[in-house]
């Protein structure tokens, strides 16, 4: 390590001392800037109470079951308008329609067609399936923190 960015121990967190810039200092490097960085162990330190690591699991479970109907409802809809045998005056497909139109028409207007096949509803997919695995999954962000330490 070099000498002017030595760890020292402040208050039980290692703080980095980096001098300052001459031409920022009046009185040259005699002026030390410290960062304060934590540690790996402070961060598994911390510890939610029953009742939040409850929370969170309820919202992990409510969250995976919306996305999961979320992505059912805009594959079918992908199905509705790529198949030309489904009669879109029926009660499914208009209920399918009438709930993925708010989700699909403004995503229309940036995702292109390809081979005139309108791929929204297969992009909204992709990216709740993204934020299901960073977020909600069983290596996610909520279940991580639902854990006990």
């Amino acid at each position: 390590m070099t000498s002017h960015l030595r760890p020292r121990l402040l208050s039980g967190a290692a703080t980095l001392s980096r001098p300052q810039p001459k031409h920022l200092s009046p009185m040259g490097s005699r002026f030390q800037k410290s960062v304060l960085v934590p540690r790996a162990s402070e961060f598994a330190s911390v510890a939610f109470s029953e009742a939040t690591r409850t929370a969170i699991q309820v919202s992990r479970a409510v969250l995976q079951a919306s996305i999961t109907l979320s992505i059912l409802a805009l594959l079918g809809r992908f199905v509705v308008d790529t198949t030309e045998g489904v009669n879109r005056n029926d009660d499914v497909p208009q209920k399918l329609i009438k709930t993925t139109e708010p989700i699909l028409g403004p995503v229309r207007k940036v995702v292109p067609k390809y081979f005139e096949v309108d791929i929204s509803a297969i992009a909204i997919c992709s990216v709740l399936l993204l934020f299901n695995e960073l977020v909600v999954a069983e290596k996610g962000i909520l279940n991580m923190l639902a854990a006990k330490r």
